[in-house]
């Protein structure tokens, strides 16, 4: 994998191993100064971030320190202007809440993995089944491992031959805000010029409620399109 030319592969923990431990040395040279020292400073701001315990006054200096960083990055990336704004995902405004989320939470290293913590549980559910199923000869009573029945019907991308999509399908019109959402996502992950993917961005395109995986994948719907929107009163 290189990902010069696709960063869609890279995971979180693989590029924090190439920004901590990697990039000061490969960068070294490489770089301005100004932008190499502004990487070193991630490094060890995301360094500090990671601790076991920190004093009060230690995460009040590093929220000023990541205020700082970012004030930084926009001068240097973003440099104000409206061409270049895709330089600024929602990842690099979230840096600023880091610090509020160790307030609320505690130190990131024992709050970091919570979102796997139900994939977990049901990863260890369905071993157990597994381990039940062969030590009883229960495999017909406790069959709830089937695969599902690959769907019949729905509407395939040459891009993604694994996924399905599936009904209900409605065309929508991209409002204003929706459609510059779509744009700077885009344009971010392409690494192009917003100016250039709006031409490429339809005004209307179709919505589908459901996709599965081939095969008899998982099912994911969205709330949104599967279900009319309801209004409750005061």
């Amino acid at each position: 994998m290189n990902i010069a030319e696709d960063r869609s592969h890279f995971t979180a923990e693989a590029w924090l191993v190439w920004t901590t431990l990697l990039a000061p040395e490969l960068l070294q040279g490489r770089l301005e100064t100004r932008f190499y020292n502004h990487t070193l400073q991630l490094v060890d701001l995301i360094r500090r971030t990671m601790s076991f315990d920190y004093t009060y006054e230690e995460l009040r200096e590093l929220r000023n320190r990541w205020a700082e960083w970012v004030q930084n990055y926009e001068r240097y990336y973003y440099c104000y202007d409206e061409e270049r704004l895709s330089a600024c995902p929602l990842t690099i405004h979230a840096l600023l809440h880091i610090i509020d989320g160790i307030f609320d939470a505690g130190p990131v290293a024992a709050s970091r993995l919570f979102p796997y913590a139900s994939l977990n549980r049901h990863i260890l559910a369905l071993e157990q089944i597994a381990v039940i199923k062969t030590r009883y000869n229960l495999y017909q009573r406790l069959d709830r491992l089937k695969a599902m029945r690959p769907p019949s019907h729905g509407f395939r991308l040459p891009a993604y031959p694994h996924a399905i999509l599936l009904p209900a399908r409605k065309k929508i019109k991209l409002e204003a805000h929706l459609f510059r959402c779509v744009v700077a996502h885009l344009a971010t992950r392409f690494d192009t010029s917003a100016n250039q993917i709006r031409t490429l961005v339809p005004q209307e395109m179709d919505s589908w409620a459901r996709v599965q995986q081939d095969g008899g994948g998982d099912l994911m719907r969205a709330a949104k399109a599967s279900k009319p929107q309801t209004t409750i009163a005061g």
